[in-house]
């Protein structure tokens, strides 16, 4: 009899572990790339002021990527739509990506050729390295699961001066609704004082640090009581990313700052019909 118990608990411990298996499986397989397709196109000119190759010149190399491929037609071209503005500019609203890069291209070349007038009147001038322009852009889908696509479009740019600079600008999309989601949108009510207070926690702990006074000193960060959601976000399997861009929380050397806050952190401070919290909770 003792024999036969033995058999049964381990026969039961057999079929738990497969059971458990199965659905830790399943659960995985849920979390697959939303039924979207991206395409891409590119630009790569650069051209010598007055057409002379011994001449200061510009360089634009851009590369754009964007939704080409939805079931749902309408749904498809808002979210386009969102991709070219926010790659491009407002004024790029309403053309499609080869139209919107072709314009793009021709504008930057406009730009530049203005300086021929200036450079032409002094031949000293012509090794001066602040006619050397470029420009470099180009987005990245940084996640693209349970109908949240989230991307960052990157600008690094020099127009004379003392260095380049450089630019990121995080955006997150609804994809059942092709609306773009905003901390209003994620976020419940009166949430900024509480959430300001997580990512500075966040900022002592990502640079190792033993309290916020630190920041200034260590960073540094210009005024931590200045820091403050700044909209600028991403999401991903872990949690929402704040980017802090150069000279908004700290200086130049200092480049982009990430915040990752882990979903953990911040789940009680979540829209319960925010599409992220229903991600957060899939």
């Amino acid at each position: 009899m003792l024999r036969y118990l033995e058999i049964s608990v381990i026969f039961f411990l057999f079929l738990t572990g497969c059971k458990n298996k199965q659905n830790a499986d399943i659960k995985e397989d849920i979390r697959v790339e939303n039924d979207i397709k991206f395409d891409s196109i590119e630009v790569d000119v650069e051209y010598y002021l007055l057409g002379d190759t011994a001449n200061p010149n510009c360089s634009l190399q851009s590369k754009f990527i964007y939704p080409a491929e939805y079931k749902d037609i309408e749904t498809l071209e808002k979210i386009k739509m969102q991709f070219v503005v926010d790659f491009f500019g407002e004024d790029y609203r309403g053309l499609q990506p080869g139209e919107a890069i072709e314009r793009y291209k021709n504008a930057y070349l406009t730009e530049y050729k203005k300086l021929e007038r200036e450079f032409s009147r002094d031949p000293a001038e012509k090794s001066a390295y602040w006619y050397n322009y470029y420009e470099s852009t180009n987005n990245e889908i940084i996640f693209n699961e349970l109908n949240l696509i989230s991307y960052c479009v990157t600008l690094n740019c020099y127009t004379g001066g003392a260095h380049g600079s450089n630019g990121y600008n995080n955006r997150i999309i609804d994809l059942k609704s092709g609306n773009k989601l905003e901390e209003k949108d994620i976020f419940t009510d009166n949430f900024h004082d509480e959430l300001t207070s997580i990512i500075v926690d966040e900022l002592v702990r990502k640079f190792g640090l033993e309290n916020a006074a630190q920041l200034e000193d260590s960073v540094p960060i210009f005024n931590v009581s200045e820091i403050s959601p700044n909209n600028n976000l991403l999401v991903d399997n872990e949690g929402i990313i704040y980017t802090y861009n150069e000279y908004e929380i700290a200086p130049y050397s200092v480049g982009k700052i990430d915040v990752l806050l882990p979903f953990d952190k911040i789940e009680h401070l979540l829209n319960k019909k925010s599409p992220v919290y229903q991600f957060v909770k899939q």
